[in-house]
């Protein structure tokens, strides 16, 4: 089923999504079980839906045009900062690992009862800082203003 929404979103220019990218590859290829990272629609609605992303990276593909436009909708209401970048920076060989290329969400991380070296945690606090710096707010549709009547299992 094909997204009912149209929220336009403008892409982040060739700098800052090469900036984002670079602090992405470095947890990517430092944290191979990329723990904190989220690839998949279901998750990432479920942790939206609960809270539990920092931010949020969505790559404009097909599938995101046909299908996820809602993401966005849901991470606003969610006060959850997010960027929107070109697929064809996802093109090459470091991007192979990531299995869905439609968007990427940032878990929220217990520093405390976790096993990583503090070196993932400030690249990762580095990633975050770059979307909430880089991220443009959106109009929300005027149906979805209020949180309490919007349904999330979309």
């Amino acid at each position: 089923m094909e997204s009912p929404y149209s929220i336009e979103l403008e892409p982040l220019d060739h700098e800052k999504s090469g900036t984002i990218l670079k602090a992405l590859l470095e947890i990517i290829s430092s944290n191979i079980s990329q723990e904190f990272l989220i690839f998949t629609h279901d998750e990432i609605v479920q942790h939206l839906e609960d809270q539990q992303l920092d931010a949020l990276i969505l790559i404009r593909t097909v599938q995101y045009e046909k299908y996820y436009k809602h993401i966005p909708i849901i991470a606003a209401l969610k006060k959850i900062n997010f960027v929107l970048l070109e697929e064809n920076y996802f093109d090459t060989i470091e991007f192979n690992s990531i299995p869905y290329k439609n968007y990427i969400g940032i878990k929220k991380r217990n520093k405390e009862n976790n096993t990583c070296s503090p070196s993932i945690y400030e690249r990762m606090d580095y990633l975050i800082s770059l979307i909430n710096s880089y991220h443009n707010p959106i109009n929300i549709p005027y149906l979805f203003n209020d949180p309490s009547n919007y349904i999330y299992k979309i």
